[in-house]
């Protein structure tokens, strides 16, 4: 390797590492032993997501805990055996590199990290994940501790933190209530462009998060139920400047109200996911303002209209739409709503998937079959595919 390589720009080396990186993360670890300059460029690069892409979570834990301060390494002698810690050192605080927070994966790899005590760090985090019992409590105690420290410190040390993931399987959300003791208005949280959440979130946690952050580019929100948390959840979105994906799952509060709050973000959401929710007319009205959309999906949900719905223009004239999925649509009352959004924006779709039990009338089928020839049926699941 000559002098002119080793002495790469900084920028050049950072967009070098950050290619490797996409084709495999081993490219670049060993990138890291050439100099100081190299590990810097890898290093942010290689601790970005590493709770997503760690093959070894034990060894990943034992390094962010040796990070820690030496109060709260204290703090979890008094409630670990000391078997557990490391007395190493590291040269950097890698978490502050740490770009992608999934809390249940954090969960996942300190039950595992508990489970396989020092010095047995070869063994390799499990490719399925980890569920909880009801002989594990004790267990799950010390996961608490570690947790409740860790993830302040992940939080704190972090220079900015893009994808926050808060989404548990049932038995854990609970866990969640350590963000109450995280005060929202962190650095690390302006940063955030994607946040997954779980029905279940800490107290005000749309309220606060809508304070210090307007860069949210993809919400997935599953299945938020109290009205208090939606009213919050609108108000969010209406602060941020360029949300472009949105999927909403299984909502059965103000869902008119959020649906509105997504006018905000006309100019720049281009897809919209719906799954199990409640569509009225209102709703709808609110999704034929999204004049920018090229992908919709309605999945698994109900309208409930109890008289004609015609949109007036310019509702539901989107020339950018080229994905309309309406799969699965129990409809009550007037089907005119679906007659009226295809009427519309037929006309400029590459796709179209419908239910099969949809009732089409003539003048609709025939403007499908004009502008979408090939058809194909899926009798198992009851659905037509049309395209061009």
């Amino acid at each position: 390797m000559d002098e002119m390589t080793i002495n790469l720009p900084f920028e050049t080396l950072t967009q070098i590492f950050q290619n490797l990186f996409e084709i495999s993360d081993y490219s670049i670890k060993n990138c890291i032993y050439v100099n100081k300059s190299w590990a810097i460029a890898a290093l942010p690069i290689l601790w970005k997501s590493p709770f997503t892409n760690t093959e070894n979570s034990i060894k990943l834990i034992d390094t962010l805990l040796t990070n820690l301060p030496e109060n709260k390494k204290f703090a979890l002698t008094q409630n670990l055996s000391s078997k557990y810690l490391s007395k190493s050192s590291t040269m950097y605080n890698y978490a502050e590199w740490i770009r992608e927070l999934p809390f249940e994966l954090v969960f996942n790899s300190i039950r595992w990290w508990l489970d396989n005590p020092m010095p047995q760090k070869k063994k390799k985090k499990p490719h399925n994940k980890v569920y909880i019992t009801s002989n594990d409590y004790e267990q799950i105690n010390k996961v608490h501790v570690v947790y409740s420290i860790l993830i302040p410190f992940i939080f704190e040390s972090s220079r900015g933190l893009y994808t926050l993931d808060l989404t548990f399987q049932p038995g854990q959300s609970r866990l969640l209530n350590l963000l109450e003791q995280i005060e929202i208005s962190n650095e690390s949280l302006k940063s955030i462009t994607d946040l997954y959440c779980h029905s279940i979130i800490p107290r005000n946690f749309y309220g606060a998060l809508k304070k210090v952050t307007r860069k949210l580019k993809r919400l997935y929100l599953n299945h938020p139920q109290l009205d208090d948390d939606v009213t919050d959840l609108a108000e969010l979105i209406c602060h941020q400047k360029g949300i472009q994906f949105i999927r909403l799952n299984n909502s059965r509060a103000k869902i008119s109200m959020l649906l509105q709050s997504f006018s905000s973000q006309a100019a720049t959401l281009t897809t919209l996911q719906l799954h199990a929710i409640l569509l009225m007319n209102k709703g709808l009205d609110a999704l034929g303002t999204l004049v920018n959309l090229e992908y919709l999906e309605i999945k698994r949900s109900r309208t409930s209209l109890f008289y004609a719905y015609d949109p007036t223009d310019p509702l539901w004239i989107m020339p950018h739409l080229k994905k309309l999925h309406l799969i699965d649509i129990r409809v009550w009352g007037d089907m005119s709503a679906i007659h009226a959004i295809l009427k519309k924006t037929v006309p400029g779709l590459d796709e179209l998937i419908i239910s099969q039990f949809f009732s089409i009338n003539n003048a609709t089928q025939l403007a499908i079959n004009k502008r979408l020839p090939q058809r194909k049926e899926e009798n198992s699941k009851m659905i037509i595919t049309f395209t061009r």
